[in-house]
C-alpha cells in the first residue's frame, strides 16, 4: 500500500496500517489512554492493522500488555508526575516502524511520542493526523504555581498552535475544542469526532447485583443510602472541591447520602479538609484509583453522577455514567452541551450553590430520576466505540487523499532523521 497513490478511498474497500503514538496507554486510567485503546480495538475489528508506540509504565507488572504495542523507556512528566512520557528513542523501534509499511501516523500527545511520531511520518513521507485531547489553558497552574499565569497561558497557546499547524489534519472531540484551536490561529483541517466508549460493560445487568452489593458493603455504603458519585482525578482543574463545599447543605436534609469519589490526585488532602470542615467527612467515600476492567461496577453503585469540571474536551466519564443509567448533574460547559440536556438526561447548573436544590429535585422524585436515567442510556448509545472508529477512519482517508509533500521537505526531513534512525 502506498499512501501517495491513493485518490479514491472507501471504507468498504480499503484497509489501513496505522501507527498510533501516545505517551499514555493501557493499563493507565485516563481519557486519552482509554480513547486510544478503544480506537485500536475497533479499527482492528473492521480489518485494519494498528500498532501503538507508547511509554513504558510500572503498572505493566500487574497485567499482560496489548498485542502490537511497542514501549519506550519513560519517566514521570515534570509538570504532572502521575503521567509518564518517553525519554529515549530507540533505533530498534525506529527500524521497526520503517518495516511496518504504515499508511498514516496518528499522534495523541503533543509531547515526547507525539514529536517522535511526527519525525517518523516525515521520514516515511506519510501524513500525520493528530487528536488534540487536552485544553492546556486549564492546566497552566501546574506550570505557573500561581505565578506568571498570563505568560503560561500564552505559552500554552503558542505550543498548541505550533504543534497542530505542523500536522496534516486534526481531530477534536467537541466544537468547544475546535473553537479554542481556531482562536489559537490553527489553520489545519479539523474534524470534530466525539470519542466513543464500549457501551456494553456499563449496561446494568442482574448478574452485577451481587458484586455491587459487596462493593457497597466494602466501602461502607448502606443499602438505602443515596449515592452521588464522581469518577476522575481529584485535581484543581476538575473542580470537584466545589461539589464537596456544597454537599453539607444537602446532606443536612438527607443524612443518608454518600458522595462517592472514584479516583485519586493531588487535591485529595484538601477535599478531606473541606469535608471535615463541613461536618460531612463520614459521608464522603474515597475509593482511590480503580482498575479499568472494574470501573463499570463503581458507576453502578451510584444514583446520580456529578461534575463541576470546565476543563473537559469531551468528558468520557459523563458518557460512561449515562451508559450506566445515571442522570448527570453538571456545570454548564460547551463540551457537554449536546450530551447532557437539562431536564432530559440530567440537570445543568450555572452557579455552584444550585447543587443542593438540584440534588433535592432529582432524589425527591423517583419517577423523574428513572426517566432521566433511561434518557441518559439512549443518549450514550450515540457515542459507541464502533461509530467513533468509523469516523476516525474517514478522517484518515481524507488525510491520505489530500496528502502531498514536496521533494525539498522530504529531503530536509530525512536529513533530520538520519541521526535517529
Amino acid at each position: 500500500m502506498n499512501a501517495g497513490t491513493i485518490h479514491v478511498i472507501s471504507t468498504e474497500m480499503f484497509r489501513m496500517v496505522v501507527g498510533i503514538f501516545t505517551d499514555t496507554f493501557y493499563p493507565e486510567i485516563n481519557g486519552v489512554a482509554t480513547s486510544v485503546l478503544l480506537l485500536k480495538r475497533e479499527l482492528e475489528n473492521i480489518g485494519n492493522s494498528v500498532y501503538v508506540f507508547t511509554s513504558n509504565t510500572p503498572e505493566l507488572k500487574k497485567c499482560e500488555d496489548i498485542e502490537n504495542t511497542f514501549r519506550l523507556p519513560s519517566a514521570p512528566f515534570v509538570f504532572l508526575p502521575s503521567r509518564r512520557v518517553a525519554v529515549v528513542y530507540k533505533r530498534s523501534v525506529a527500524h521497526k516502524i520503517r518495516s511496518l509499511n504504515l499508511d498514516i501516523i496518528h499522534t495523541n500527545t503533543e509531547f515526547s511520542l507525539g514529536m517522535f511520531g511526527k519525525l517518523m511520518a516525515a521520514a516515511l513521507n506519510i501524513p500525520v493526523v493528530h487528536t488534540y485531547h487536552t485544553l492546556y489553558k486549564d492546566y497552566v497552574h501546574y506550570i505557573s504555581k500561581g505565578r506568571m499565569t498570563t505568560f503560561s497561558l500564552e505559552l500554552a497557546r503558542r505550543f498548541s498552535r505550533s504543534f497542530c499547524n505542523n500536522c496534516h489534519a486534526l481531530i477534536v472531540p467537541t466544537e468547544k475544542t475546535k473553537d479554542v484551536l481556531l482562536e489559537y490561529n490553527v489553520d489545519r483541517p479539523i474534524d470534530v469526532i466525539p470519542t466513543g466508549i464500549d457501551i456494553g460493560p456499563f449496561r446494568r445487568k442482574e448478574s452485577d447485583e451481587g458484586e455491587i452489593r459487596a462493593l457497597k458493603e466494602k466501602f461502607g455504603i448502606g443499602e438505602n443510602d443515596r449515592v452521588v458519585m464522581y469518577v476522575g482525578r481529584l485535581a484543581k482543574e476538575k473542580n470537584i472541591h466545589v461539589v464537596v463545599e456544597q454537599m453539607p447543605k444537602y446532606i443536612s436534609k438527607s443524612p443518608n447520602t454518600k458522595l462517592l469519589l472514584v479516583g485519586d490526585g493531588p487535591l485529595k488532602k484538601r477535599i478531606k479538609e473541606i469535608a471535615a470542615t463541613g461536618g460531612i467527612l463520614g459521608n464522603v467515600v474515597f475509593t482511590g484509583e480503580q482498575p479499568w476492567n472494574q470501573i463499570d461496577k463503581f458507576y453502578k453503585m451510584g444514583d446520580v453522577f456529578i461534575s463541576a469540571s470546565l476543563s473537559e474536551t469531551q468528558g468520557l466519564t459523563f458518557i460512561e455514567a449515562m451508559a450506566a443509567g445515571l442522570p448527570v448533574v453538571a456545570k454548564r460547559d460547551r463540551a457537554i452541551e449536546d450530551l447532557v440536556v437539562d431536564g432530559h438526561s440530567g440537570y445543568i447548573f450555572d452557579s455552584n450553590d444550585e447543587i443542593p436544590s438540584i440534588l433535592s429535585r432529582v432524589f425527591d422524585d423517583d419517577g423523574l430520576r428513572m426517566e432521566m436515567g433511561a434518557n441518559a442510556v439512549r443518549t450514550a448509545e450515540w457515542y459507541s466505540s464502533g461509530q467513533f472508529a468509523e469516523s476516525v477512519l474517514e478522517s484518515y482517508q481524507k488525510a491520505l487523499a489530500s496528502w502531498d509533500i514536496s521533494g525539498i521537505q522530504a529531503k530536509l526531513s530525512n536529513r533530520i532523521l538520519s541521526k535517529i534512525v
